[in-house]
């Protein structure tokens, strides 16, 4: 069974000294300040050893089963490892505050990065790990949000809200304040619970009439119903492919697309002898596929649009561009360990620098169910 480094069920047994004595990233806790009204009990690593003894306290983590146990105490010590990054002072209201906005998404892609590369994890068990650092303080804030609904709903399609209300409340206790809001904030944890509940999404994810459904329920703002069916006016099929450069794209298309015609940016890259490193070549590559793209959309064709599109923005590009013409949307992620990713790389025809390939691995966004109609997660563990 898999097992996070220095894992202990006991808070009196933390070695959270020799957690950081072998990782730099817990090292850098260090040092990193937080608002001396909200955080009085010090920087980020003090706070952070906090969260973990609490959370080890809570009945709620002692009746968790032992991988989820694992989860708990990895995502508890990454949960704001980006405050080293994110963290800066700003005049507000009279006074200095520290604030450290986007340290959560940024802390998602750390960790995944730390769970990839650094301690292999597998594929399940990282991303719920990741998922909760993402979403850790939604459970204080989800109120503050347009559609509550909406919001727990997503969480629960990448995440388990049992767990995040969990580890939102060993947050809120692993700290001094001289505001006096953790009871309220405390409060508000108690409220995503019965949120999520009222929405059925508690301890497992949302469901939805049909994958149509989920779709326009995430696309749109509103006059979407979860459990009312949409009407299927698709065309076609368009199968968006993501993975790490040597991930095994292309034997994905190979052995399960092979029928289907191909937009690939390598292909063209090639075929017309541009440079990817060149930003002129990159955007003249680009315009070519999306303009492939657009005519088996007009034909009404199943094709696939084969290129890396590790980030949600990426993809949301693409699928734009595809919007219109409304087809039926299928990511395909392709995954497999990094040892292996980066020896099958060097053994490419034609392969990806290694600087490239750690710099996608440090932007990788694993793609989730509210972006598309279906999410296929070929992984080789």
């Amino acid at each position: 069974m898999w097992q996070f480094p220095f894992f202990t069920e006991d808070p009196s047994s933390l070695d959270w000294e020799g957690l950081k004595a072998a990782f730099p990233w817990a090292k850098d806790m260090e040092g990193v300040e937080q608002d001396p009204v909200f955080h009085a009990e010090g920087d980020v690593a003090v706070h952070t050893a906090m969260v973990i003894s609490e959370l080890l306290s809570l009945p709620a983590f002692q009746a968790l089963s032992m991988p989820q146990k694992q989860i708990m105490f990895a995502a508890a010590v990454l949960h704001d490892v980006e405050k080293r990054s994110t963290s800066e002072r700003v005049f507000e209201d009279g006074r200095w505050k520290v604030t450290s906005h986007g340290h959560a998404k940024k802390g998602e892609g750390t960790a995944r990065s730390i769970l990839y590369r650094d301690i292999p994890t597998p594929f399940s068990t990282r991303e719920m790990i990741c998922k909760l650092v993402r979403y850790h303080a939604l459970p204080v804030r989800v109120f503050d949000r347009d559609d509550p609904r909406k919001e727990v709903l997503k969480s629960s399609l990448s995440c388990d809200n049992h767990l995040l209300a969990t580890l939102a409340e060993a947050d809120m206790k692993g700290r001094k304040s001289l505001s006096n809001d953790i009871p309220e904030l405390l409060y508000q944890i108690g409220a995503f619970v019965e949120q999520c509940k009222e929405d059925d999404c508690y301890d497992k994810a949302g469901s939805f009439a049909s994958d149509l459904t989920r779709f326009e329920f995430f696309l749109k703002e509103d006059g979407v119903w979860p459990q009312q069916e949409t009407f299927d006016d698709t065309t076609c099929n368009a199968y968006v492919m993501v993975g790490l450069p040597a991930s095994g794209k292309d034997h994905y298309i190979k052995k399960h697309l092979s029928h289907l015609p191909s937009v690939s940016m390598d292909d063209l890259r090639r075929k017309h002898g541009l440079d990817r490193n060149n930003k002129t070549d990159k955007g003249q590559v680009i315009q070519m596929a999306k303009e492939q793209a657009r005519e088996h959309l007009r034909k009404k064709e199943d094709f696939v649009w084969n290129a890396t599109n590790v980030t949600k923005a990426t993809r949301e590009s693409v699928i734009n561009l595809m919007l219109p013409y409304k087809p039926k949307i299928h990511i395909v992620y392709v995954e497999k360990p990094y040892q292996r990713l980066m020896k099958d790389n060097l053994d490419r025809e034609h392969p990806v620098r290694e600087v490239a390939i750690e710099n996608y691995i440090h932007k990788l966004s694993v793609p989730d169910l509210t972006e598309a109609h279906t999410v296929t997660y070929h992984v080789v563990e």
